[in-house]
């Protein structure tokens, strides 16, 4: 094959935007005149055959590269040429890291190449951050020591094994580097040096970013006498290209660096890995091939997640790319950083395209991995050390991780490298997320699960686990069969390789537990899908419940332990989202509302936003009943810290998000109890939320709360009540009232208004309260809200409805008083609002008001009243093989019966459509004896009976 003359038309991504000129360009282009140019960045179409070119050197890769730009590019600039003056454009700068080139045109130009097809988007030379911030601190004299990033990542354990980076070749593109800083002399290979903004000669730092975060990955001597040991792989060398200056950088300066990064590597310098502590936009494609590229020319590329967090979908290019990894920002005591940007990536066209994952199982997780960057002291210009912090300053961790790793192993590939890094991850629950990815940086246990050249290492890639009746969850009383994928990253073959799989967990049995994998090859992947692990789970295991398996792994001279987990039903969160509409909000396992806690950094959970693009305006907020001073059961903050009052049921009464759900576009299920109160009654609260993604009822989400009292005695005067501190926008500047015909708070800032009503007792029943809190009186004097005034807020005995200024000010809206006698249940719910006026915040109020009863309730109260009033098994020792099932229902409905043996077992399935009442089923199969489980399933209703059938 010629692989000189190689195209590769692939299906190149979906654009995030109409057209093929970015709306930042598409603005630019607006404001100039016809004669007027404009910078632009000029994307093809021909992609590079990534895959097929895999086996080749790359020398031979970067010779087809450039053979497909160089044809690609010279068809449109003879286009440019035939049709265009020259004063028209300019061609700046052409690329093989992409298949691209810079140009300086009218905007004639750019629109006219926006209709070629061999034209894939056209962007602007847009503005890049870098993910620093800066707090100086002055150089102490001290005795010798490691810094605490260093070893809380572990480095020192690697260095101590014989590990420094010894022989590894890192590449950085940041603001340069000042070479001659103690702490990285004679680490610079000489002369690979780039300057991409002023084109001086010799290496220099202007900013200081670039040498603070080379001092991370290389600064110190490790073991030796010198003082300042900052970096993670003080041995490695490196080659720098500076593209920013002034904390910022533009696409006219970055692409010459990184296209200079694959010019070294073709000649001869074995790049490695790239740090990169900057990042762009959230949606910004332009250096998504450049990635490709990278990765096809074996650099793993190591990116900063970003600054802008702590909300949620932060995360920004390139760090949020599928094709690299991204780091986030952890302090000393291992929390991550509130300006740590958070996943999830775009669920868009590329990033949810499996073919670019590095695990089947990433699913849009960012950042990959988290390290120290909370005040990490470093090496500046001049001879200087300072602490600064920044996501920016946890990104070169995992790039001085990288060169440890190689050293051990060269052969490792970015695949390999992402793989072990994120697996070996400290982590943080629940795993991955998208606070922390996988986990925090620990590199002496990448270290030690990276194989030698001359070994097997056999890694898991993934696992599927099927189920019964093919719903996607793995019930009580199913059988299930778990498939594994393997991979052999090492450098010899695994020889006849079996894995035994065991568990500790008391609800699931174990029929199978040996497959073979055989033979598996340097670099190959097997399953097992012809000889899968059988399991089942028992009838009695909780829903919800966590198992954990591991998995022995054998071949010839080779034995490893790995380990995985899954869930018995659907494993519950301590937080899941509602976006589905044009509100964003969090709820908890345990009644607190936006949050899981009120104390920053409130990383767990969104908050609430309305429109979903904007900030949050919840600080915090909590379900709460009670009906005493003594008696305020929540999850709200007072003068201690939070309340610890709702207490979750473990492992059933977790969070669960089902999409859709009964009734709602999302639905959401959890279950408490009042047992960390002191004075408990042994309330249980099942907590229910509904939301719709629908244009007309996009603006709410209701809370429903069953109170159940499971207590020997009669529950009087209870309430049930919902706190919300809203700060919208300047919070001091907030200002509110009531409603009282909707039985809604509401507070305001400028545009936005947000809301909670009570639509459970219905309006006119005369059991609601609705307040305003004043904090300067009820809340800052205490350091928080004491239950006995909350209690009167929740009853009426304080009522205020209207703000008097603008200030910092809560809502509070209850239903009651009820009372509950012993093992009876009231049902309440509200609604939380948005709105961008409050002539649509009443108009969204009637609507949710509506949608609850005509919708919620009514479905509700239709498949609770069609109840199985009997169900019995006759005889339940049966001597033949006839089963005689008798049931009755309080009106016709579906019918669906399964039979299963003692292992699990699904022996038959048998569906009806509409049973009428008292109808009597005879069920005629050749059984074994022995004991069997007969399931009967009406709407959401289950039910089961034992029998056994004997000869």
């Amino acid at each position: 094959m010629n692989f000189l003359l190689l195209y590769f038309l692939g299906i190149l991504p979906f654009l995030p935007f109409e057209g093929k000129i970015t709306p930042e360009l598409k603005k630019e282009l607006e404001r100039i005149g016809n004669k007027d140019k404009v910078f632009a960045i000029v994307h093809l179409s021909t992609i590079y055959p990534y895959e097929e070119v895999d086996n080749l050197s790359y020398k031979e890769k970067a010779k087809i590269f450039k053979s497909i730009a160089e044809n690609s590019q010279n068809k449109i600039i003879e286009f440019l040429k035939n049709n265009f003056k020259s004063d028209e454009y300019e061609i700046l700068r052409k690329f093989w890291v992409f298949n691209g080139f810079h140009i300086k045109a009218t905007k004639s130009v750019i629109y006219t190449l926006e209709k070629l097809n061999d034209i894939w988007f056209i962007c602007g030379n847009e503005k890049i951050i870098l993910d620093g911030i800066i707090k100086k601190e002055k150089r102490e004299l001290r005795e010798k020591t490691v810094e605490w990033n260093i070893l809380r990542v572990r480095a020192d354990s690697c260095w101590m094994a014989g590990y420094t980076g010894q022989g590894i070749i890192i590449g950085h593109i940041d603001t340069g580097v000042d070479t001659s800083h103690l702490a990285l002399k004679n680490k610079w290979l000489s002369p690979y040096w780039f300057d991409g903004v002023y084109g001086q000669p010799s290496p220099y730092d202007n900013d200081g970013h670039g040498t603070h975060t080379m001092g991370t990955i290389c600064g110190g001597d490790g073991l030796g006498p010198f003082q300042d040991d900052i970096g993670v792989a003080p041995d490695v060398k490196f080659v720098t290209a500076k593209g920013f200056s002034g904390g910022i950088g533009y696409y006219e300066w970055i692409d010459p660096c990184m296209q200079k990064i694959v010019d070294w590597k073709e000649s001869g310098v074995d790049i490695r890995a790239v740090s990169n502590s900057w990042s762009g936009g959230r949606l910004d494609l332009h250096f998504w091939p450049i990635i490709l590229t990278w990765k096809s020319m074996g650099i793993f590329p190591v990116f900063s997640n970003g600054n802008s967090g702590p909300n949620y979908g932060t995360a920004n290019t390139p760090g949020n790319y599928p094709t690299v990894i991204g780091v986030g920002a952890t302090d000393i005591s291992d929390v991550i950083a509130n300006f740590s940007s958070r996943g999830p990536a775009p669920d868009e066209s590329p990033w949810n395209d499996p073919q670019y994952w590095y695990r089947p199982d990433w699913n849009l997780i960012k950042p990959d991995i988290s390290a120290p960057g909370v005040y990490v002291r470093s090496s500046v210009p001049g001879g200087g050390y300072q602490a600064w912090s920044g996501t920016s300053m946890a990104c070169p961790h995992v790039t001085g991780a990288v060169a440890i790793l190689l050293q051990k192993n060269p052969n490792l590939t970015p695949n390999d490298l992402y793989t072990i890094l994120v697996n070996s991850a400290r982590q943080v629950e629940p795993c991955p997320n998208f606070d922390y990815g996988w986990g925090i940086l620990n590199i002496y246990k990448a270290l030690l699960n990276t194989p030698t050249p001359d070994e097997p290492f056999i890694y898991l890639l993934s696992f599927q686990r099927d189920d019964q009746n093919q719903n996607g969850i793995w019930e009580p009383g199913e059988n299930s069969n778990i498939t594994i994928n393997l991979k052999n990253s090492g450098g010899r073959p695994a020889v006849n390789t079996y894995g035994v799989l065991k568990t500790q967990s008391p609800y699931v049995s174990i029929i199978d537990s040996i497959s073979s994998f055989g033979d598996i090859y340097p670099g190959d992947s097997v399953n097992n899908p012809n000889d899968p692990y059988k399991i089942f789970a028992h009838y009695d295991a909780p829903w919800g419940s966590e198992v954990l398996f591991t998995l022995e792994i054998n071949a010839q001279g080779y034995s490893s332990t790995k380990f995985f987990k899954t869930y018995i039903g659907i494993p519950g969160f301590d937080y899941v989202t509602h976006d589905t509409g044009n509100i964003v909000l969090s709820v908890t396992r345990h009644g607190s509302i936006g949050y899981m806690s009120s104390y920053p950094p409130m990383i767990y959970g969104r908050g609430c936003h309305y429109p979903k693009t904007s900030p949050s305006h919840l600080f915090y907020g909590s379900f709460a009943i009670g009906n005493s001073t003594s008696y305020v059961v929540d999850r709200y903050y007072n003068q201690e810290g939070d309340d610890q009052d709702w207490i979750t049921l473990d492992p059933e009464g977790k969070v669960r998000l089902y999409e859709p759900g009964p009734f709602s576009d999302e639905y959401t299920i959890a279950l408490y109890d009042d047992s960390g109160h002191p004075s408990s009654k042994n309330i249980l609260v099942k907590q229910e939320t509904f939301a719709w993604g629908d244009t007309s009822a996009d603006d709410f989400v209701i809370y429903k709360f069953t109170i159940k009292n499971r207590g020997n005695t009669t529950v009087n005067n209870l309430y049930s009540a919902i706190f919300l501190d809203w700060d919208i926008g300047d919070y001091q500047q907030n200002v509110g009232g009531v409603d009282t015909i909707r039985n809604l708070a509401y507070m305001y800032y400028g545009s936005v208004v947000m809301g909670s009503a009570v639509i459970d007792p219905p309006r006119n029943s005369g059991k609601i309260n609705h307040s305003l809190i004043d904090h300067a009186q009820y809340v800052y004097p205490y350091g928080g809200l004491p239950d006995n005034i909350q209690f009167q807020f929740m009853n009426g005995t304080i009522k205020v409805l209207f703000s008097d200024r603008p200030y910092d000010w809560s809502t509070c809206i209850s239903a009651g008083p009820f009372n509950i006698n012993s093992q009876d249940s009231i049902i309440t719910a509200f609604a939380i609002l948005g709105a961008t006026s409050f002539t649509k915040l009443r108009k969204y109020c009637d609507t949710a008001y509506a949608r609850y009863w005509n919708v919620v309730h009514i479905k509700e109260v239709s498949e609770r009243n069609n109840k199985l009033t009997f169900f019995n098994v006759s005889p339940n020792i049966i001597k033949d093989n006839i089963i005689h099932i008798n049931y009755t229902l309080e009106r016709p409905s579906d019918v669906k019966i399964n039979l299963y043996n003692v292992l699990g077992q699904r022996i038959f399935t048998l569906s009806r459509g509409k049973i009428s009442e008292g109808e009597k089923l005879k069920i005629h199969t050749k059984l074994a004896k022995g004991i069997y489980f007969l399931n009967l399933q009406t709407g959401k209703q289950k039910f089961q009976k034992k029998v056994i059938l004997i000869r």
